[in-house]
């Protein structure tokens, strides 16, 4: 009977031991721990953790990547070139048979270069061009030029040229910038051209000339003058303060902005509207002089109504500012003369029986020759 319940108590003892063994061997619930996966459209590196290393995992779709170290998932996302959002799942199944999902969602790209970019154009001056990006990512941009920089504020992109160096001899000047952003590019061309534009003419300059017909250049003036548009793009006038030789009247007179950068002035322009001068007088008729101005020695192409260029001029860069200086462009013959332009004379004519004609005996009230605008 002793050994009977013995063995009893001994039978009892593994029962208990063995489903104590049994519990302690059970395995732990899988769950997740922590996801750290950002859900930007660029290239993405994350990871999950798990609460244990005993599963395996798989992934739905390729852009996705996963791979699993101990109870971990290492997972990387490929870069999203669409515009959409786009979703995936990562299917986890414990080696006790739990499963669990997991959504990876990813943004859409965007990145749009929302302006004009047929005018990326900077002239002698330099400047700011403004493009308007609309992104949400950030971007980078690289220049192969030194003469381009960039500033972005905002959703805009401010591409700064500077200016022309007087050493710079070459007519046109080109830079590229590399708009980066992921892995993805896109490629803008500038260029710069050692000239004004109309535009940079606009505004405060001086005009230069020499006030002899000797071309002495002791006889040179620079005076003040300002230049307004008076056909836009094309055509600008240069307009003089208060001019004392004229009773304080200023003088003007229009400029043709060409294709070519260069300005010319053309025939068939009066200087300033015509006046009597008290202090003159026609010693035939005695009658007072009327002051006309127009280009020197063209009286018969003046008067002709002839609107043909006369003074061409090109720039030239200096230390400060550009030099546009006028030269002989155009020629002509009235009877058995030949005829060209050397500047703008102000000067008093009369009327005759044949016309109107230059009064030789009152020499020019003003000699605008070797012209130069500075700006």
């Amino acid at each position: 009977m002793k050994n009977i319940l013995k063995s009893i108590l001994v039978l009892g003892f593994f029962l208990t031991l063995m489903a104590s063994c049994k519990k302690e061997e059970a395995a732990p619930e899988l769950r997740v721990i922590e996801t750290n996966l950002e859900t930007g459209p660029l290239e993405n590196i994350g990871t999950i953790q798990l609460s244990s290393a005993d599963f395996t995992a798989s992934v739905e779709d390729e852009w996705c990547k996963i791979q699993q170290e101990g109870d971990v998932i290492h997972i990387v996302v490929e870069q999203n070139a669409e515009k959409t959002n786009r979703s995936t799942l990562i299917h986890i199944t414990s080696n006790a048979g739990a499963k669990l999902v997991v959504p990876v969602t990813q943004r859409g790209l965007l990145f749009e270069v929302n302006s004009q970019t047929n005018d990326l154009n900077y002239s002698f001056s330099g400047g700011l061009k403004k493009i308007n990006i609309i992104s949400n990512i950030d971007y980078q941009v690289k220049f192969d030029q030194d003469w381009l920089s960039a500033e972005v504020v905002g959703d805009t992109l401010y591409v700064k040229a500077d200016p022309y160096k007087p050493s710079d001899v070459n007519a046109r000047r080109t830079g590229t910038a590399h708009i980066i952003y992921g892995t993805e590019e896109v490629a803008l061309e500038f260029a710069q051209f050692n000239i004004l534009s109309f535009e940079d003419f606009l505004g405060q300059a001086f005009l230069s000339y020499i006030d002899d017909s000797s071309l002495d250049e002791a006889f040179r003036k620079r005076i003040p003058v300002t230049i307004t548009a008076k056909v836009a793009g094309s055509v600008f006038t240069v307009t003089t303060g208060p001019m004392e030789v004229f009773e304080n009247r200023p003088i003007a007179f229009d400029v043709t902005y060409n294709a070519d950068a260069t300005i010319q002035i053309n025939s068939g322009q009066l200087l300033l509207p015509e006046f009597v001068d008290a202090s003159a007088k026609d010693i035939i008729n005695n009658n007072k002089v009327k002051v006309y101005a127009a280009a020197y020695n063209i009286a018969d192409k003046f008067f002709s109504g002839n609107t043909d260029p006369l003074l061409k001029a090109y720039g030239k860069p200096t230390d400060t500012h550009m030099n546009y200086t006028f030269e002989k462009f155009n020629e002509w013959t009235s009877g058995r003369k030949t005829y060209t332009a050397d500047g703008l004379a102000v000067s008093a004519y009369r009327f005759g029986s044949s016309g109107m004609s230059r009064y030789g005996l009152i020499p020019p009230y003003l000699y605008m020759m070797d012209m130069r605008i500075e700006k």
